[in-house]
């Protein structure tokens, strides 16, 4: 696709020029404001303030962070800066799109010194005043994507002049920093593998680490203090936005690997560089040997596993056809709802839902109640059931309101209304989703509600010991995370030992005794199983693979851990939002940053 794209265009790359801001500045007029609109997490401030120093001063250059009370402020430095001649950068304007019809008629009202400046930087938004877009030098700024484009860019905004005045090992952590802060951002097109979402880092986070570690970068000692350069950027800068245990564990391996003696040396070749970086502060000779570097970001930049790309490719098709779909339902939802074809429209959703009750009695039988028993797990068991079947049977009772509101038998009420519009806009309505938080497809959500109702069923007619003597699926359940406290209740009950003192233990290999129980079916994405261990997944290598049995059991806190054993996270979805548990894999320990780059995990379902 790529190299089709490019050759019907006829252009060399695909990736956006460096937006330099003296040739911007060289389209400018004194009353035309310039409009930067930009993606999330991308600041040109920046680049504007290093611009504007060279340019005007420090001193003649104004910045304002938008944002609520801050209304009277800017427009008191409007008029200071429009009178003095100086730059003022308003920034976050898309969350004041109510306050910039006000922000257009002072600057008509203004006499302007010839000098003076606006740059405006917004996100898409869409309030957003089409005065004020009509009126300024519009400036789409896209950030080139890579590693390589990324690097690039930091050192052409940060320029020759200030790389050469460091020393060497000055500029050999200049460039150690920019290529953390790349992966950390390039990392983002993996979500959830890469991040568990898309965190901010901005290249406001760059220029504080600098200024932070501006007094390493002067000091001629080889012996860097590696420990405060981790705490400046885990502690003080990249870390401060990152809101996951297992992203702040991703970050943190990159540290540890890039943070080392060896990269001041000259046999430091990182991202898989051919040649030695410069001995010098010679800012043509790094942008030399970044350019080794791949246009195309390659896996192992980020220690990633090598099917990463199919895993990407398959996450924004389905995001592409869900866009879609969604964009030719839209038109049609709004007079499907008035008109006489609701039904029409309805009748593969409730077909789906007859079909799926045929064989069941679930929607007949009365609601039972929960039935107090011997153990825990036979309590737990017994109330996932009632569960089960009162959620199956209050999505029976919408399908039948709407079945009689489609045929004009009952009288419209909104929250049934609301419910009809979401499935015509092919969703799961939220009002099943506060019954059960399952997929967002409303076909699967109905298939998945059956199957777990189902087989809960099959559980709640079977002896307590079942759940000890056959292997359990985890996706059977509707709280799977319960069942795993439920189990460690009952484990701490029967050995009479606190719960505190236990933790959970988790082998590959069968391990038959009391309290041990046999989990099924779950799946792996970012590495295979090969016996008892974990290893690298191949480019070919499907992106979500089943793993073997897992036998869990809880031991006592006290015992010591298996210091060959990794840690890994168990999702209950593919989402990544939700922890369950985490469970050990017999691999070198030393490894376990490798296995941490490449987002290795286990989920319940899909």
């Amino acid at each position: 696709m790529r190299q089709c794209s490019l050759r019907l265009m006829s252009l060399q790359s695909l990736n956006s020029e460096i937006i330099q801001f003296s040739a911007i500045y060289n389209e400018t007029v004194v009353g035309e404001p310039i409009l930067l609109v930009t993606a999330p997490g991308t600041d040109p401030s920046v680049e504007i303030r290093e611009f504007a120093s060279e340019k005007l001063g420090k001193d003649q250059y104004v910045e304002i962070a938008m944002g609520e009370g801050q209304e009277s402020k800017t427009l008191a430095a409007l008029a200071e800066a429009g009178e003095q001649g100086h730059w003022l950068v308003l920034k976050n304007l898309h969350l004041v799109t109510a306050w910039l019809p006000i922000l257009c008629q002072n600057m008509k009202r203004m006499q302007l010194h010839k000098s003076f400046r606006l740059w405006l930087i917004t996100e898409p938004h869409p309030g957003f005043s089409s005065v004020l877009a009509r009126s300024s030098l519009k400036i789409a700024y896209e950030v080139p994507q890579g590693i390589k484009n990324n690097i690039l860019r930091t050192y052409s905004s940060w320029g020759t002049s200030y790389i050469e005045k460091l020393n060497p090992t000055g500029s050999r952590l200049f460039f150690i920093l920019a290529c953390i802060h790349a992966l950390l951002q390039e990392r983002r097109t993996y979500i959830p593998q890469g991040w568990s979402k898309s965190y901010e880092f901005n290249d406001t986070d760059f220029s504080t680490a600098i200024r932070l570690t501006v007094e390493l970068m002067q000091t001629p000692n080889i012996q860097i203090q590696w420990n405060y350069l981790t705490g400046v950027c885990c502690d003080s800068v990249y870390g401060g936005r990152i809101e996951n245990i297992q992203d702040l564990g991703i970050l943190d391996s990159y540290l540890s690997q890039y943070f080392v003696d060896e990269a001041l040396t000259h046999r430091w070749r990182p991202l898989g560089m051919s040649n030695s970086l410069p001995s010098y502060s010679n800012f043509q000779d790094y942008i030399n040997s970044i350019n080794q570097l791949s246009d195309r970001d390659l896996p192992s930049y980020f220690g990633l596993p090598e099917n990463i790309q199919q895993a990407w490719e398959k996450t924004t098709s389905m995001d592409i056809i869900s866009y879609l779909r969604n964009l030719n339902l839209e038109k049609h939802a709004s007079a499907a709802l008035l008109g006489d074809d609701l039904h029409k429209k309805l009748l593969p959703f409730m077909m789906l839902w007859k079909k799926l009750n045929q064989s069941q009695d679930f929607i007949r039988i009365p609601t039972p109640t929960p039935i107090i028993q011997k153990s825990l797990m036979e309590n737990f068991i017994s109330e996932e059931y009632c569960y089960a079947v009162t959620v199956v049977k209050k999505i029976h009772k919408t399908f039948s309101i709407l079945n009689k509101l489609s045929k004009g038998a009952v009288p419209i009420e909104p929250k049934y209304l609301e419910v009809a519009n979401d499935l015509l806009l092919y969703r799961t309505p939220k009002i099943w989703k506060k019954l059960w938080n399952g997929p967002d497809d409303p076909t699967k959500y109905l298939k998945t509600v059956m199957y777990k109702t189902g087989k809960i069923a099959m559980w709640n007619e079977s002896r307590m010991e079942a759940v000890y003597e056959r292997p359990v699926n985890l996706s059977s359940f509707f709280h799977p995370a319960t069942f795993l406290s439920v189990f460690k209740q009952d484990f701490a009950r029967r050995k009479n030992t606190a719960m505190d003192d236990l933790r959970l233990k988790s082998s590959w290999r069968h391990t038959p005794g009391d309290g041990v129980i046999t989990i099924t079916n779950l799946l792996i994405e970012g590495a295979l199983f090969e016996g008892s261990n974990i290893t690298d997944c191949h480019a070919n290598s499907d992106s979500i693979n089943v793993a073997p049995d897992c036998h869990l059991s809880w031991v006592n806190e006290n015992k010591g851990e298996n210091d060959k054993a990794i840690k890994l996270p168990l999702y209950e979805t593919n989402t990544r939002e939700d922890i369950l548990a985490y469970l050990n894999v017999e691999n070198n320990f030393r490894e376990n940053n490798k296995w941490i780059q490449a987002g290795v995990a286990f989920y319940v379902t899909c």
